[in-house]
């Protein structure tokens, strides 16, 4: 979104607020599990080219996932997170070797982390990525972190397991959620992810200009219509349930990511490992040389199939 647009949203939607508070609260939501789908720069066409890419039917389960009943008439979209297009979701493969899945963040595609595919393909290992419904060439206007979950183990059922997981920004809260929850894997790496709910939500209202009003709206919402408290989706707090070697990477100038919420999960997980950047930002952080080598040295490190494939190229 443009500097300019942005600020008209933020004027209309404080007008709002003071002369409608239930109809901003309200758009407020809609707005929250929105997306915006940005033109692929570039940059990610080699990606597009040499990745393998498929849909791959699926329909989520919205009834187990979400109270649909509380929810319909506290919305102004009635048609709201509708699943009726979201039929399938985009996958990409490449390389082959152990399994190594990524997860973009909010916002992002697939392609987003093709550096990172790359660089993983390179040193000897299978790559699987997505995107989520509502990003990239999937279908849907608004999706949760728990659809990019059942998503994740949607292709677990299918592809898996994966040896390793790399998720950026909110593909890190989707990921660890998915091994909390039981997803089986050995690593996992996470890249500027937001750790607390508290910080998404302040962050989310800050660029909307809203009120901690609004802000508290949001958050009853979000937890009643998922069923779960604001806990559940704070990656420091799952972080104290991980029980596997982890790598938990973060730039000191992130602008969309405040760089003490890594230090939030490195307090809390106990097999994680902090790795402070610094003038990489949220996105040019997946692109980095020597981050990439940092993953892949990271995830390649004690892969006993990889160095039985390495004794026998050179027997």
């Amino acid at each position: 979104m443009s500097a300019i647009v942005q600020s008209i949203y933020k004027f209309i939607f404080k007008i709002t607020e003071i002369l409608f508070p239930s109809i901003a609260g309200k758009w407020a939501v809609d707005l929250f599990f929105t997306p915006f789908r940005f033109d692929r720069p570039h940059r990610e066409k080699a990606f597009m080219e040499k990745a393998k890419s498929k849909n791959i039917k699926f329909s989520p389960d919205i009834n187990k996932i979400y109270d649909l009943d509380w929810a319909k008439d506290r919305l102004l979209n009635k048609k709201f997170n509708d699943v009726t297009p979201k039929t399938f979701y985009r996958l990409y493969e490449m390389g082959e070797g152990p399994l190594v899945l990524l997860v973009h963040g909010w916002s992002g595609r697939a392609s987003q982390m093709g550096s990172i595919a790359q660089t993983l393909v390179d040193y000897g290992f299978k790559v699987i990525s997505f995107d989520a419904f509502a990003h990239g060439e999937s279908p849907g206007k608004q999706t949760t972190v728990l659809e990019f979950v059942e998503i994740i183990n949607n292709i677990n059922r299918q592809f898996g397991p994966f040896y390793a997981i790399v998720g950026h920004s909110l593909g890190g809260i989707a990921a660890g959620r998915a091994i909390v929850k039981g997803l089986k894997t050995e690593k996992l790496v996470t890249i500027g992810s937001p750790t607390t709910m508290q910080f998404i939500l302040e962050a989310f209202c800050k660029a909307l200009n809203a009120s901690d009003k609004t802000l508290q709206y949001i958050k009853n919402f979000v937890e009643r219509y998922a069923k779960r408290e604001a806990d559940d989706f704070s990656l420091s707090y799952l972080g104290k349930y991980l029980e596997i070697k982890g790598l938990i990477i973060h730039d000191k100038n992130d602008r969309e990511t405040d760089y003490d919420q890594s230090l939030y999960l490195d307090e809390s997980w106990q097999k994680g490992r902090h790795i402070q950047t610094t003038g990489l930002g949220h996105v040019r952080i997946l692109r980095d040389k020597s981050v990439l080598k940092m993953i892949a040295d990271f995830i390649r490190d004690d892969n006993k199939e990889i160095d039985d494939q390495k004794k026998a190229a050179s027997a």
